[in-house]
């Protein structure tokens, strides 16, 4: 499931990399201290990896860059997108009490709140509305951690891409899957996006997907987001 707010304001200035401030934001919106530390500190294992299974938007809207800074004008949209329900639940019960979000300790309005679920399909045609990022940590030469990260076109970036939603649905359901999908890379012009969260530098990419096979399937990549660090805001996917 997921919401889409829609945020009233004449302007918004955040610095250029926001992400970790949404997450903040959208973590504290969560008036259950024992799911807000689930979903923030533990999220659902699978061996080593932890899959927190929500993903948002980068803020929809006009905006201008000046620097460091971003400023966003007439209001802006964030979608939130979680498999688990009950994430969307807690947030939409925050919205109907308080009616709006803080933003840096600014008391941003919600003009519209809106959910929506997928609806059962076999196929779906989406766009990223936040970079979708796919990497492998090696080591180098000189044995020291070294992070990959791969193009859309690329046969890894493809494989990664259905490795992992494959593996989130397996922490979430506690089974594996006996079905499958198949992913293309439709993009005609994808955008290469540097986004610094927490001082750790991250690639990902503005493109497009076609999503063949399993409704199950597509509903976690839908829903939990594609590619890997979703609850840092990536991966956020939305159907053409």
């Amino acid at each position: 499931m997921r919401i889409y707010l829609d945020l009233d304001f004449e302007k918004l200035e955040l610095p250029i990399h926001y992400n970790h401030i949404l997450q903040s934001i959208i973590i504290n919106m969560i008036d259950s201290s024992g799911y807000r530390k689930f979903i923030h500190d533990e999220g659902y294992v699978l061996g080593k990896r932890k899959f927190k299974l929500y993903t948002f938007s980068r803020l929809l809207g006009n905006f201008q860059i000046s620097g460091n800074k971003i400023a966003f004008f007439n209001g802006a949209r964030l979608i939130i997108s979680s498999l688990d329900d009950a994430m969307i639940e807690y947030i939409i019960n925050y919205i109907l009490k308080k009616g709006y979000i803080n933003v840096l300790g600014e008391k941003i309005y919600v003009k519209a709140a809106v959910l929506k679920s997928l609806p059962s399909t076999n196929y779906l045609r989406v766009s990223t509305k936040s970079p979708v990022v796919v990497y492998s940590t090696l080591f180098n030469y000189e044995n020291k951690k070294e992070t990959i990260f791969y193009e859309p076109d690329s046969s890894k970036f493809l494989s990664l891409l259905y490795e992992n939603i494959l593996k989130k649905y397996t922490a979430f359901y506690g089974n594996i899957s006996k079905n499958n999908i198949e992913i293309k890379h439709v993009g005609k012009n994808p955008k290469r996006v540097k986004v610094i969260y927490k001082n750790t530098v991250i690639f990902g990419w503005l493109t497009a997907f076609d999503i063949y096979g399993d409704f199950e399937l597509l509903k976690v990549a839908y829903d939990a987001g594609i590619g890997m660090k979703n609850s840092m805001g990536f991966g956020c996917v939305e159907l053409i």
